[in-house]
């Protein structure tokens, strides 16, 4: 399955993140002097892993960013952080695979292993 960039934040409305606090995904989680906040991504990613909308959140994190420098990066979004973001990218972006499956070296997409996509990207 793939998805196809759309203009609307439809699927905002079902995003398991709604009225979640933005620091969860915005600060904490971020490398801190190299050295990633592991429990903060944990929590993060917890809400993204129960979210029906995380590939439209991907790809939207994806066109918002299109060859954006990783320091111009920031959040995660879609259970990625911003390296991993640009790692996947790289690696030619989702085709239409579960964020969180990459990550863990699975392309559902596909239905083949990959390699994992590390937090450090």
């Amino acid at each position: 399955m793939s998805f196809e960039w759309r203009n609307d934040f439809d699927w905002l409305a079902a995003a398991a993140c709604r009225g979640a606090p933005p620091e969860l995904f915005y600060d904490d989680p971020l490398p801190l002097d190299g050295e990633m906040n592991t429990a903060a991504l944990s929590a993060a990613r917890a809400v993204c892993a129960l979210c029906p909308s995380r590939l439209e959140c991907a790809e939207h994190a994806f066109h918002e960013e299109a060859q954006s420098a990783l320091a111009d990066r920031d959040g995660v979004r879609a259970g990625m952080t911003p390296a991993q973001r640009v790692s996947i990218e790289r690696r030619g972006g989702l085709r239409g695979a579960d964020p969180l499956s990459l990550i863990e070296g699975w392309d559902d997409a596909a239905g083949r292993r990959v390699p994992p996509v590390p937090d450090e990207g």
